[in-house]
């Protein structure tokens, strides 16, 4: 079940005395954001400065460093990571970091980035519009893959052919990210539900990512991010032989203070978040109340 946000709240608990309280009281719990899209960059940036001033940012392989016991992490230490490949995380995130020298780590998907299609959700959003479109797209999440592959055929079968085709990133931009001292991540082949596909194609979904991502950049990642958030078992033996460090989750908590490295919590923002809602969020009053909310609609009380 769903708790609505209001955006009054973020106001409040982004405010003082409420969100600098809440910044110390959990000092030494991880951050890690999980943005999708930059926007127009204005307010991404307000992100960052806010990120730099009252936190400390640090990398993929800084985090692994800390939950694998080789290092320590800095008290408020943050880690910013973008999945799916959207096109402005480059474009338009990548001088807005690099200035800064803020590290990040962009999760991508090999197989959207070579065809250059269009997101699977966007295609249902697009063909069934904005009532029903989002609630078929979580139907779908839901729906065993091959199913779910079919649906998406004849939706995009039926497509208009002058609709846009969806931009997405470039091989030479997602190098030109690597080369500017930025993290890459492994998001799947081409973005399905994980748990809605057998063993087999979830070993095939992860180690063609990997293998094509190593080819690109002469080195392999040992980052993933769950698209979805969606974590099957059968994941965690194809990490193991690959030698990844990190999983991250989809699940708008902050990170426990001993976490499970193949299932890290990630807190849900994006670019043009206004700036009191990412300061609720990150300073973990809003997922904290957010939670405490639904764990009360589940039990009734």
């Amino acid at each position: 079940m769903n708790v609505p946000e209001v955006p009054i709240l973020h106001r409040l608990l982004g405010a003082r005395p409420l969100e600098p309280l809440a910044r110390w009281a959990t000092g030494d719990r991880l951050r890690v954001l999980a943005y999708h899209r930059v926007g127009d960059g204005d307010r991404f940036e307000d992100h960052v400065r806010h990120l730099v001033r009252r936190y400390r940012p640090v990398s993929a392989a800084d985090v692994a460093g800390a939950v694998h016991g080789r290092a320590a992490l800095p008290d408020r230490a943050v880690w910013i990571t973008f999945d799916d490949g959207c096109v402005d995380v480059v474009r338009t995130g990548l001088d807005i970091l690099t200035r800064r020298s803020v590290p990040a780590t962009a999760f991508v998907c090999p197989g959207l980035i070579e065809a250059g299609a269009p997101y699977w959700w966007d295609v249902v959003v697009e063909a069934l519009g904005p009532v029903d479109g989002p609630s078929a797209v979580l139907r779908l999440q839901r729906t065993p893959d091959a199913d779910r592959r079919r649906e998406v055929a004849v939706l995009l079968a039926d497509r208009p052919a002058e609709a846009a085709v969806g931009e997405q990133l470039r091989p030479d931009e997602v190098r030109r990210w690597a080369a500017s001292g930025l993290e890459v991540g492994n998001h799947t082949w081409d973005h399905p539900a994980l748990d809605q596909c057998d063993d087999g194609a979830v070993e095939d979904q992860i180690r063609r990512a990997h293998d094509w991502l190593a080819d690109l950049l002469g080195t392999p990642t040992r980052w993933f991010a769950y698209p979805n958030g969606h974590a099957p078992p059968a994941a965690r033996r194809v990490f193991r032989e690959l030698g990844y460090e990190l999983a991250v989750a989809y699940d708008h908590r902050l990170a426990a203070r001993r976490p499970d490295p193949l299932s890290l919590s990630r807190l849900a923002v994006e670019g043009d978040d206004d700036p009191a809602r990412l300061r609720s969020v990150v300073a973990g009053l809003q997922p904290t109340l957010l939670g405490a909310a639904r764990r009360a609609l589940r039990t009734g009380t």
